[in-house]
């Protein structure tokens, strides 16, 4: 069992669902339209998609990483 590792993976999972959490309750449209650009974007249809995309980064790298520590002796 690595903790090190551990640790990293649940800092980097907890980190990407706060970020999806915000994103998700619409918050955050500054950091994603960062050119100021006026084009007519349905904002509420892209938050959604950069939570789910949050998440899919939460679960893929953070939950591999916590597997990966936690096994880490067995191969």
């Amino acid at each position: 069992m690595s903790w090190p590792l551990i640790i990293f993976g649940a800092v980097f999972g907890t980190a990407f669902i706060i970020a999806g959490r915000a994103f998700h309750r619409g918050k955050g449209w500054r950091w994603i339209n960062t050119t100021g650009d006026k084009a007519v974007y349905d904002k509420a249809a892209v938050l959604n998609c950069v939570a789910k995309l949050c998440y899919a980064i939460a679960a893929s790298f953070g939950g591999c990483t916590l597997l990966a520590g936690a096994f880490e002796n067995l191969l």
